[in-house]
């Protein structure tokens, strides 16, 4: 192919595909724009094309209208790696042959959508040019790396010829309670797992390259939950820019998010395992020794058994308790007659009902009721047994019950979200007595006949 031909197709490539170039051939040989204590780099595959928020950036020069090298690549506008364009310089005696430029476009205004507070444009990162020379207050330069199209009146800030040492950490911590994801990239209406957002915690609330976050959304009739996992990849001072590492569904401008720690220990909602562990626990199950012969009996013998159990203990998480009450709320009768219904299947096993409360202390107001917590625990214990023992259900003298009080707890009491999931029942399935089989030593039961739970104040 002649020098020519080659020539008309790079033309005819750079106009074709020019705005689909995302990263360099070579990602490892990406240069990142320093600058200064503004944004800190993180590595360029993550963060350098995703953008940031930021008020104020430097102004430096400004993509010129006049394009190609000797206009021989005409008056395109398109413009690509390997063209060359220039830049209308604003101290070109600053300048030199071989000075790099990051190209950025500003997009839109962004304020918090709560707080109404201006928080900066948010500004995408187009590429980096390299200064090949300077004539007339001109600079001919090369696009070097390209994340997107280039075009005249695009700006561009001048890469020091040194890479600026990131700002010292200050220690501090993450803040407790949530932010906020304030912007989403323009155009993008599906952002999920591999994409960036833009979140309203900076460095000044102490987050650093790395830090993780987990994605929580709440909305009417659906309580909290976690649907991702965010990795900060950009730190400005007031906004973030976070990479999508994990999504369980399309995150949205709005959704909430906070640290793990404050996720725990003050929402009460646990952490999703991470994909390694997910692959661990895969890699056990596949790999663990088969069951023994008697095991494999037990299992054809009573499927039906722990199939009911099973169903119980999902019927019996979905009673719910009100603080102080023994009780289930009226919203549980439907639940307790399904549980009493699966007990006809297996009326000879025996039935061992447990209670369960929060942590917080009885009131002085229910002292004439329930003088600890071990009481109430019981009683709701007692409660579920004696519907569960009503007409034309189980036979009460199989059912014992057996209160744990705030012993064992399966979420966080410091929430209301947590404490609510520890007021609760649970349900399990013993064999059918026998003459000279003692009650496992680990139940602590009572018999259930006779009583009643006391009234909910």
């Amino acid at each position: 192919m002649t020098k020519l031909g080659a020539r008309l197709s790079a033309v005819l490539a750079g106009i074709l595909f020019g705005p689909m170039i995302a990263v360099a051939a070579d990602p490892l040989s990406l240069d990142i724009p320093s600058t200064g204590t503004l944004m800190e780099a993180a590595p360029p595959t993550r963060s350098f094309p995703a953008g940031f928020i930021r008020p104020a950036t430097p102004y430096d020069a400004l993509v010129s209208q006049i394009t190609g090298d000797n206009q021989i690549t005409g008056n395109r506008r398109l413009l690509g790696s390997g063209d060359q364009i220039y830049l209308e310089l604003a101290k070109p005696q600053e300048v030199a042959p071989g000075d790099k430029f990051t190209i950025y476009r500003r997009l839109k205004r962004v304020f918090h959508p709560t707080r109404g507070r201006y928080l900066g444009d948010l500004t995408a990162v187009l590429g980096v040019v390299k200064v090949v020379r300077v004539t007339d207050g001109k600079a001919t330069v090369k696009i070097i790396n390209s994340y997107d199209a280039i075009y005249p009146g695009d700006g561009a800030m001048r890469q020091p010829a040194s890479p600026q040492p990131e700002p010292a950490s200050s220690g501090q911590s993450l803040p407790e309670g949530t932010g906020l994801i304030i912007e989403i990239p323009p155009g993008q209406n599906l952002i999920a797992q591999g994409n960036v957002v833009y979140i309203d915690w900076g460095r000044n609330e102490g987050v650093k390259l790395g830090d993780r976050l987990e994605v929580l959304r709440e909305k009417a009739n659906i309580p909290l939950q976690v649907i991702g996992e965010l990795e900060v990849i950009a730190v400005e001072d007031l906004t973030s820019t976070a990479r999508i590492s994990r999504s369980l569904a399309p995150i949205q401008r709005g959704d909430l998010f906070a640290s793990k720690s404050t996720q725990q220990t003050q929402l009460g909602l646990d952490v999703p395992p991470s994909p390694q562990a997910r692959k661990d626990t895969l890699f056990q199950e596949m790999t663990k020794p088969a069951p023994a012969a008697e095991a494999v009996q037990e299992a054809h013998a009573a499927p039906q058994s722990r199939d009911i159990e099973r169903e119980l203990a999902q019927l019996a998480r979905q009673l719910e308790f009100e603080p102080g009450s023994a009780p289930a709320t009226a919203a549980g009768l439907p639940i307790l007659n399904r549980m009493k219904a699966l007990l006809k299947e297996v009326p000879d096993r025996r039935v061992v009902v447990k209670g369960y409360t929060d942590n917080q202390k009885v009131g002085p107001s229910l002292k004439e009721l329930y003088n600890s917590n071990q009481e109430l625990s019981r009683a709701r214990a007692a409660a579920v047994a004696d519907s569960l023992a009503g007409e034309g259900g189980a036979n009460p003298q199989n059912i014992s019950v057996v209160g744990y009080a705030d012993a064992k707890p399966v979420a966080s009491n410091s929430t209301e979200t947590g404490r609510k999931k520890n007021r609760r029942i649970e349900i399990q399935l013993l064999p059918a007595e026998l003459p000279s089989a003692p009650a496992p030593a680990d139940v602590m039961t009572e018999p259930a006949p006779g009583i009643a739970a006391p009234p909910a104040p």
